[in-house]
């Protein structure tokens, strides 16, 4: 198995690497879905503050 190890670890290093870019792709996806929706409650919350202060 001398001759098979290096493909071995490398093909382990381009499975850990894939996955290492998939698992950062997706929690990049999920904070910016959480920042576009914290700030449509914030922008809908400021509003509705604003509209209370006129009256």
């Amino acid at each position: 198995m001398d001759v098979l190890e290096p493909k071995y670890y490398a093909a382990i290093g381009m499975v850990m690497t894939l996955i290492a870019v998939i698992f950062l792709f997706l929690m990049g996806s999920a904070l910016v879905h959480s920042t576009k929706s914290f700030w449509q409650g914030y922008s809908t919350e400021l509003s509705c503050d604003l509209d209370l202060d006129v009256e």
